[in-house]
């Protein structure tokens, strides 16, 4: 194989903020960093190499030099002090730690022009790094919208539990293919205030924002569905995984320009 069939071959990198926290087991009492598997499965299935990313001091360029494309995980919730809110009594797994270093990742990565997928936790993550603001819980301050906990339904996690429409002509639209899809729901905050340069595409039929896009950025989409838990069983879900991994791809080409292979 030569040097240019070697680098072609590469896998986009994709690098996922990990979570933080202190281990449960009360006879280990060092802090651990965590991921669930199914963000690892999907990145990977979907043609992309995963690199999990852990807090550390030094600038996120460091990191950022490593990717061709980030997602923002699913997780607890974002303290409201970012956003200039009061904790609501109903906020719970915060960690500062994890909100310093993804609100780090993502402003590094979107300066870089990378690809940038936010999922769930993600999507508020960027509405709040943006400017925007969120209600922290659904049940108590939007009480006539829908129950947005399949699990308190007894639904597993990749069981679909409730429709989005898409806006036609949008990217999440024309990566599914069709404005009406079925989902998975496992949050009880949500989008408030949109921050300035986001586009909603995406609502359920309470009104909730599932999902937006970002003007004039190459790709900058978010979900507030879980499609990593999805996409086996309900295979249009592996789509937006495949557009991420196409799209770190295609960013990762002009760099290889002027190249010369050698057996």
């Amino acid at each position: 194989m030569s040097q240019i069939d070697r680098i072609w071959a590469r896998r986009p990198v994709i690098g996922i903020p990990a979570d933080f926290a202190q281990s449960p087991d009360t006879t280990i009492s060092h802090p651990r960093w965590l991921l669930n598997q199914t963000y690892v499965d999907a990145v990977s299935d979907a043609g992309g190499l995963p690199l999990i990313l852990p807090f550390l001091p030094e600038p996120a360029d460091q990191l950022l030099d490593l990717l061709d494309g980030v997602i923002l995980s699913g997780g607890g919730d974002i303290d409201p002090a970012r956003f200039d809110r009061n904790r609501h009594p109903r906020t719970d797994g915060i960690s500062p730690e994890r909100d310093d270093l993804e609100l780090r990742v993502f402003q590094a990565a979107r300066a870089r022009g990378l690809p940038i997928l936010g999922i769930c936790r993600g999507l508020q993550l960027i509405n709040v790094a943006m400017g925007g603001t969120l209600i922290q819980d659904i049940p108590d301050e939007r009480p006539s919208w829908s129950q947005h906990r399949q699990d308190h339904d007894g639904l597993a996690r990749d069981d679909v539990s409730h429709p989005v429409t898409l806006e036609g002509g949008s990217r999440v639209a024309t990566i599914y293919g069709e404005t009406r899809i079925m989902t998975n729901s496992y949050h009880h905050q949500a989008v408030d205030d949109l921050a300035r340069g986001l586009v909603v595409t995406g609502h359920a039929d309470d009104g909730t924002i599932e999902s937006f896009e970002a003007e004039g950025e190459p790709f900058l989409l978010a979900v507030q569905w879980h499609p990593e838990t999805l996409y086996r069983r309900h295979t249009e879900h592996a789509r937006v995984f495949s557009a991420l991994i196409d799209a770190a791809a295609n960013r990762a080409e002009p760099a290889m320009n002027g190249l010369v292979a050698h057996d």
